[in-house]
């Protein structure tokens, strides 16, 4: 039996961030806290992002396809990795590995779209690896898993501090994610990374059917995060973040974000290459202006379908041969005239028009190079 008395460096414990991990005999490994060593309150709580990620655990990101779950991730991931706040929330850089299974190797597009708009240089602590892994637990000696993983990230120069696994359906091994035990397999494995590193694994993840009943498959994948987000957005339009399960913060807070076309360079064919990038956006001109986004993407559309047929020309060296094309400068004033005489405010007009006109890119309907803008399609 064990003495009240007892005196605690007798049965020394390593506290790492919010588990305990013993150390010594197999009678130590329950760390007890009691009233020596436990006397006072914990008030410096471990943070990646200050009330948003937890500096260890599991983390969540959902969202249905297309909602730019993903961009948000390597936002996350790069702010992280580069040492600078988020959204004016405090931070503690550290080394990301990012599993883009997902995006594959274009995914690093998405990593330069980002150093681009934030005009940062790649950061030295950041891993990405376009495979995809086998987390159900039962992989085989074809397939990467958690222990690999471990093995590859041990060898690394730097501390890593954050794993994203993008997405969960390609990193499940052909598994049911509506089977809570095939799901509790994946979380096992998921687990054996937190152990060994003390990080946190923000696992990106597909929202149901029904959005309004949280991610896709079963609820073992809720139960066992530490930090549950749902990302929001419909095409064209901003989007918001809401923190649907926080252990130890406030939930149901929400965080306004919009996605940012970057160019990026041109292809072989003289077709320019872009990506995009998670950029803040306030939460109340995202309520604003939802419903009037898809109409500003519309008249944008149609001005330049307009123009285009009244003074659109042929330039050499500029868009396909059969496409005419017109000034980017001339389209902007057309569709500034438009929203002018509707009486909107010239900022708003040209907030609009950059957001439309990163849109219909983004949905390949246009295309802008050089200064000019043409149709994909002539029909």
């Amino acid at each position: 039996m064990i003495s009240p008395d007892e005196d605690p460096q007798t049965r020394e414990c390593v506290v790492v961030s919010q588990r305990s991990v013993p150390s010594g005999s197999k009678q130590d490994r329950f760390c007890w806290l009691h009233h020596k060593n436990a006397s006072e309150p914990v008030l410096e709580s471990n943070w990646l992002i200050k009330g948003l990620l937890p500096t260890e655990g599991l983390g969540v990101v959902y969202g249905p396809s297309g909602s730019g779950k993903s961009f948000v991730a390597f936002d996350i991931a790069l702010h992280l990795a580069s040492g600078c706040s988020w959204r004016d929330l405090r931070t503690k850089q550290s080394g990301v590995v990012y599993i883009a299974s997902e995006a594959g190797r274009t995914g690093i597009n998405r990593v330069h779209a980002w150093l681009r708009h934030h005009e940062r240089v790649f950061p030295k602590i950041f891993r990405m690896s376009p495979i995809s892994m086998d987390l159900s637990g039962q992989s085989s000696a074809s397939f990467i898993s958690a222990n690999d993983l471990i093995d590859e990230i041990s060898q690394q120069n730097f501390e890593v501090g954050l794993i994203v696994i993008d997405t969960l359906a390609r990193n499940f091994g052909g598994g049911n994610e509506n089977a809570a035990e095939e799901m509790g397999a994946f979380v096992n494995e998921v687990q054996k990374l937190i152990g060994r590193f003390s990080c946190l694994v923000l696992v990106i993840h597909h929202s149901g059917k029904e959005a309004d009943r949280g991610a896709r498959g079963s609820s073992a994948l809720k139960a066992a995060a530490d930090t549950e987000i749902e990302v929001r957005r419909s095409s064209g339009q901003p989007g918001t973040l809401r923190i649907t399960k926080q252990r130890d913060g406030i939930g149901n807070h929400k965080f306004g974000f919009d996605l940012n076309v970057v160019e990026l360079g041109q292809d072989s064919d003289g077709d320019p290459v872009t990506s995009c990038v998670a950029i803040e956006a306030d939460i109340h001109e995202r309520l604003t202006k939802s419903n009037t986004m898809p109409r500003q993407k519309d008249i944008a559309l149609e001005v330049l379908q307009d123009v285009i047929r009244k003074i659109g020309e042929h330039v050499d060296g500029v868009g396909p041969p059969s496409h005419p094309v017109i000034k980017e400068n001339i389209w902007k004033e057309q569709v500034e005239l438009h929203a002018s005489n509707a009486g909107k405010a010239s900022e708003a007009i040209r907030k609009a028009f950059g957001r439309a006109r990163g849109t219909l890119m983004d949905e390949g309907k246009i295309k802008c190079d050089g200064g000019y803008a043409w149709l994909i399609s002539q029909g």
